[in-house]
């Protein structure tokens, strides 16, 4: 079964099947975006810019100033090998 698509002309409003070059009632072309682009709807939205973001300070205040684990402890290095041994001896007994 084929379904088909519809959108709703910017202009008139009329519904139209996806993949039509335009719309006949007002002659308005579907609107192809390129690359990245933003609905301008959006354009109103107050967001920082990059001279209004300062990431150590958003890295300190969401993380904290704790430090840093170095590394995996020994026993969970244990853990993991002990896990691949028992998985793989479950797998050669056909469980």
């Amino acid at each position: 079964m084929n379904s088909v698509d519809y959108y709703i002309c910017p202009g008139c409003g009329v519904e139209l099947e996806v993949g039509n070059n335009g719309c006949p009632t007002c002659n308005k072309t579907e609107k192809k975006r390129k690359g990245w682009e933003q609905d301008s709807y959006l354009d109103g939205i107050d967001l920082p810019g990059e001279d209004d973001f300062d990431y150590d300070e958003f890295r300190q205040r969401e993380f904290g100033g704790g430090l840093r684990p170095k590394g995996i402890k020994p026993v969970w290095w244990l853990t993991g090998i002990f896990l691949l041994i028992a998985f793989g001896w479950m797998a050669l007994q056909g469980w």
